[in-house]
C-alpha cells in the first residue's frame, strides 16, 4: 500500500514528504514513535486519509485534535 506521508520534525533526516510503501498507517505510526524515541525530538505525522498524530519525545502518540471529528 502507498500512503501520501508528510512527516514534519526539528531533524532534517527525520522529515519527510511523500509518498511511502508501508502495510498500512500503523506502521509509519511505528516507524515514528521509534525514531522520536531514539533522536529525542518531537514528531507530527500526518497519512492522507487516514489522520494525523502528534509524537512527543518519549514516544507518546496522540491524535492530532484538528483532524478529530466533531461529536455534533
Amino acid at each position: 500500500m502507498v500512503l501520501k506521508v508528510v512527516i514534519k520534525c526539528p531533524h532534517p533526516e527525520v522529515a519527510f514528504d511523500g509518498n511511502w510503501e508501508a502495510a498500512g498507517p500503523e506502521d509509519v505510526l511505528r516507524h515514528c514513535v521509534d525514531q522520536a524515541i531514539t533522536l529525542g525530538v518531537p514528531i507530527h505525522l500526518e497519512v492522507k486519509g487516514h489522520g494525523a498524530w502528534n509524537v512527543t519525545r518519549s514516544g507518546k502518540a496522540t491524535p492530532d485534535a484538528r483532524f478529530l471529528k466533531s461529536p455534533n
